[in-house]
């Protein structure tokens, strides 16, 4: 049989009265060839649009956290924080292990909303969360580019009390680690924090995925 038979054959199309049966090798070539660059370009697409819908989003999504934590900071147990150096983000900081220096992501925002949690579109080693230095004040700064963030955050956008609730555990998180962290101990917590975050991504992949960017 000749090769262009071969071709042919291949791409025979069964045509019956009820349905239409494809050859199994077309079938496979319309999918992983033909489609392939247009499902990706689709995706790209979608991926671009959620997060710029995220970004703009994620000010009003904590600002009631940011007020409650503002209402009780006083009464939390932070680690204090002085000699900032906002060009290399190293900071001098007083906790429970004595006095040392160590790097944070440094905020600065004129947003009122943004006293305690910021987010960013993606954080070194694609950590979940990590310590900040919000506006002169310890805080925490959330990674919308994590899994965990459109798969958790946004379908509760709605439930003031579910929101609320993931804020206080990440910044409480944070907070435990500017309380202790010191020079010895330092890469101990970044590496917890990387684990976590690692652990969650796997996690939450066979969560629904977040709605569509127009959606949120």
């Amino acid at each position: 049989m000749s090769f262009d038979h071969k071709l042919d054959d291949a791409f025979q199309v069964d045509i019956k009265k009820s349905r239409i049966l494809l050859n199994e090798q077309l079938y496979e070539w319309l999918r992983d060839t033909f489609l392939a660059a247009p499902r990706r370009e689709a995706e790209t697409r979608y991926r671009k649009g959620a997060a710029g819908a995220i970004t703009g989003s994620a000010v009003l999504l904590h600002t009631a956290s940011g007020n409650a934590i503002h209402q009780k900071v006083g009464a939390l147990k932070v680690a204090t924080v002085t000699d900032v150096n906002s060009a290399s983000g190293e900071v001098g900081i007083t906790n429970n292990s004595g006095h040392s220096t160590t790097k944070l992501k440094i905020v600065t925002t004129n947003e009122p909303s943004l006293m305690h949690i910021s987010t960013s579109g993606t954080l070194d080693n694609g950590v979940l969360w990590e310590p900040a230095l919000i506006n002169g004040g310890a805080g925490v700064t959330l990674n919308t580019g994590h899994p965990f963030y459109p798969k958790a955050y946004l379908p509760s956008k709605g439930d003031s009390v579910a929101v609320q609730a993931l804020d206080f555990m990440l910044w409480a998180l944070a907070q435990a680690e500017l309380n202790n962290v010191n020079d010895e101990n330092k890469d101990a917590f970044e590496e917890f924090r990387i684990e976590v975050s690692r652990n969650l991504k796997k996690l939450v992949a066979d969560l629904p995925d977040p709605p569509e960017a127009g959606a949120l």
